[in-house]
């Protein structure tokens, strides 16, 4: 993959057309390699078209997010910004991994979908109420899955809570 790189930028390439470059990177190359490729591709002004399933990639390094639906058609295109706020499907905001549909609690409101971070656990009584079915450790916060009467919601928290436990849904 890196001799791949290397080849393209032999000539000083006006555009870039790149579709998966570190698939096959291990993670501590990869994480370095990608900021200094995208930061030559701007200091250079070389434009790029960049195709990947990975969303942390596509929200930090891109100008713009072309989101295609599933038979390849444009869904979304904006800046990283607009298209991770302003998704309307289940499969646009999948791509950025657990979405939660609190349309059956909160008809009326204008979102629809909230990211597992847009969720908290209540102190206080709130309309959604479940049980933890699990906490994820994914390193700096759990991801807690709570079953509730209109299916799963999915969250951060700062620690584990108890499989079982009774809690509160609210939204920051």
């Amino acid at each position: 993959q890196r001799v791949g790189l290397a080849k393209a930028f032999a000539n000083t390439p006006e555009v870039l057309l790149l579709d998966e470059p570190f698939s096959h990177i291990d993670l501590l190359r990869k994480t370095s390699l990608r900021r200094k490729l995208f930061t030559y591709l701007k200091e250079n002004n070389i434009g790029c078209i960049y195709a990947t399933h990975d969303s942390e990639e596509a929200l930090a390094f891109s100008d713009k997010i072309l989101l295609l639906g599933k038979n390849g058609e444009q869904e979304l295109f904006d800046t990283p910004e607009n298209v991770y706020n302003g998704v309307k499907t289940a499969y646009q905001a999948s791509f950025f991994g657990e979405a939660n549909d609190l349309k059956p609690w909160w008809p009326n409101d204008k979102k629809r979908w909230y990211y597992p971070e847009q969720l908290k656990i209540s102190e206080e009584e709130t309309d959604i109420d479940g049980v933890v079915k699990k906490s994820y450790f994914k390193g700096s916060f759990y991801l807690i899955e709570v079953a509730t009467k209109h299916g799963s919601l999915f969250m951060q928290h700062p620690k584990a809570i108890s499989e079982n436990a009774s809690v509160f849904v609210g939204a920051f």
